[in-house]
């Protein structure tokens, strides 16, 4: 499991690449939140040290291994583990994590193998789902995205 403390937590990007080939996803200034409706009161999360990614363009995103504190490599196919898609590596950073308000802050980036990269903000609800947008560093392509599964509350 990652633990991060209720503070915000902010790390250097990520070395930017070129376009992805069938569309993944970079930065949307406004995170969505994952449910408007249920505020957060939790202020230490857990972030699981493996976990998925749903896209609403099709594709899977998953971690294989942390390779340090904030930094997992992950695969990415179009339709999950099993998909049509060719099968992509990449790197994610977790870049922001801010548990000081009702609905924390998570935003992280991924470098993908083919030159692409992608930076994803999202929100945590108070049932501990989240959830946000992504669009492409270096072409137009936009996704909404959650993580399968739930985030921890610690306290």
């Amino acid at each position: 499991m990652f633990k991060l403390a209720q503070t915000r937590r902010t790390v250097a990007g990520l070395a930017a690449g070129v376009a992805l080939v069938g569309g993944f996803g970079a930065a949307i200034a406004a995170p969505e939140r994952a449910d408007a409706a249920t505020p957060s009161t939790c202020r230490n999360w857990e972030i699981p040290s493996k976990f998925s990614v749903n896209q609403s363009n099709g594709y899977s995103i998953w971690t294989l291994w942390k390779t340090s504190a904030y930094t997992w490599a992950v695969d990415a196919r179009y339709g999950g583990h099993n998909g049509s898609g060719p099968l992509m590596h990449g790197r994610l950073h977790l870049t922001q994590f801010d548990t000081s308000g009702a609905y924390p802050q998570v935003r992280f980036t991924i470098t993908w193998s083919n030159g692409s990269a992608g930076v994803y903000s999202g929100t945590i609800d108070g049932d501990g789902f989240l959830a946000g947008t992504t669009s492409d560093r270096w072409n137009s392509n936009k996704a909404r995205w959650n993580l399968a599964g739930t985030v921890y509350c610690l306290g």
